[in-house]
């Protein structure tokens, strides 16, 4: 963790409140009054992700053995039970008022991790984003299969149990590199719309970037997931980030190659599955975020060497919202609505990056902004997210020592939290999402498989963190 950040003493984690399951581990369930009878309690569920309820006799809880008294009840409903009460009372290290929750827990705590790995040395397997599907986390990325590839990849999907850390079942793995040895292929960005979640990215079908081009790949989650379309008209060779507008789904595109590089929005009508694409070709390079906002769609990335917002109705290309030159060279990496406005995260800097984060209105006007020290050619925010309480957590990257930089703001920009994960040479984490249900973070990313030696190769990461700021 960094001595300092913006000139403050480095913020210590904040105590919250794991809020699992209630019922987990419990002996008996919970009778009410009624007749009379002995009071005796049947076992309570193993799994934390279920509840159901235990039955007992007699006039008090049952913890396992019975209870007499003279009356008869059926078992509550297993409801959770509210582990506070809004206020720190005496006594309390975080805000926990019954003796149904768990021990307190620093957030930011890693409660379990998973990895995934093609299993080859020198691979670079990666997961690039998450969203939530009912209660299913779905993660997409690239991953290295065969040694025929060399540092080439393959595009991969996957659904994870947020409550076990394990996934539901085999990831699917989209083998367009298989036999090129340069072939690059993998998936930046996943939405979910009712049964289906689209996978936004870049396949390549012939080695060395010849054959790159945007790619949109649907998966019915209904069940046991399986491809259900894939679609590659677009223009440009790669889809960093989608959101959708209505029954469309907005891709942010990237190197546009022999029609210029710029900027564009390609859109794929979910109704119909049929993709048609608009595009405007801007003087610049990247396209890295897209968002909606109100009744616009609102696209982020760089033009020239400057960080770039451009703005559409949704039916024509995006015009300049604000070309953020005022902090110098940088990119617009991640874009989050939040009350009306923006939420920007990216870098200021070219050559030497400083991580970057702010709050504009719908008019592109700062509200505030924050340029944390930096200097490394990794350091920035990647994206953010907002957590139950309201505030802003940012995610990106560090050096000495590279890793995943987590911090929180809250919404008219004062930190409030921050934690380094350092899990060796070239650890980035790459998305982050909140769940209310879960009470916790979800991270994705990749992290060295050996710390020692990064040559042995990297593995894709899904972490889940305590949070309860």
């Amino acid at each position: 963790m960094r001595a300092a950040v913006l000139g403050l003493a480095v913020l210590a984690p904040l105590m919250g409140c794991a809020r699992d399951n209630p019922l987990f581990g419990a002996t008996g369930g919970q009778g009410t009054a009624g007749g009379t009878g002995d009071g005796t309690g049947a076992a309570g569920p193993d799994d934390p992700s279920v509840a159901t309820a235990g039955s007992s006799t007699g006039d008090r809880p049952s913890t396992g053995g019975g209870g007499t008294g003279d009356g008869t009840g059926d078992a509550d409903s297993g409801t959770p039970q509210a582990c506070t009460n809004g206020e720190l009372d005496p006594g309390e290290e975080c805000d926990n008022d019954s003796d149904y929750c768990v021990d307190c827990v620093d957030s930011g705590s890693i409660e379990w991790t998973l990895l995934y790995s093609g299993g080859l040395a020198q691979s670079d397997d990666r997961f690039y984003s998450a969203a939530f599907a009912d209660d299913r986390l779905a993660v997409v990325g690239r991953v290295r299969l065969t040694e025929d590839n060399g540092a080439g990849s393959d595009a991969i999907f996957g659904l994870v149990d947020p409550v076990l850390g394990e996934f539901i079942s085999e990831p699917l793995v989209l083998e367009t590199a298989e036999g090129q040895s340069l072939a690059t292929s993998r998936f930046f960005d996943v939405v979910v719309a009712d049964d289906v979640a689209y996978a936004a990215g870049a396949l390549e079908f012939a080695g060395g970037g010849e054959g790159q081009r945007p790619a949109v790949a649907a998966y019915n989650i209904a069940d046991d997931p399986y491809l259900d379309g894939l679609y590659t008209t677009f223009p440009g060779r790669e889809a960093h980030a989608m959101t959708l507008y209505g029954d469309e789904l907005h891709l942010a595109l990237s190197n546009f190659g022999a029609q210029g590089q710029g900027h564009g929005t390609a859109v794929v009508l979910l109704s119909s599955g049929q993709p048609f694409s608009w595009f405007s070709a801007q003087v610049g390079d990247e396209g890295n975020a897209v968002t909606v906002l109100g009744d616009s769609v609102i696209v982020g990335g760089m033009v020239g060497s400057s960080a770039f917002l451009g703005v559409s109705n949704g039916d024509t290309p995006p015009t300049p919202l604000a070309n953020l030159g005022l902090i110098g060279d940088g990119r617009v990496q991640g874009l989050l609505p939040l009350e009306g406005d923006l939420i920007v995260t990216g870098f200021a800097g070219s050559d030497a990056r400083s991580p970057w984060i702010g709050r504009y209105d719908d008019e592109g006007a700062e509200v505030w902004s924050t340029v944390l020290p930096g200097g490394g050619t990794a350091e920035e925010f990647e994206t953010a997210t907002q957590d139950g309480a309201g505030n802003i957590v940012a995610l990106g990257h560090i050096e000495e020592p590279t890793a995943g930089h987590l911090m929180v703001f809250s919404p008219d920009g004062v930190p409030l939290f921050e934690q380094v994960y350092a899990f060796g040479p070239e650890t980035r984490l790459s998305d982050v999402i909140y769940s209310a249900n879960h009470a916790a973070l979800f991270i994705v990313g990749t992290q060295p498989r050996d710390p020692d030696d990064v040559s042995v190769g990297k593995d894709a990461l899904v972490m889940r963190l305590a949070w309860d700021l």
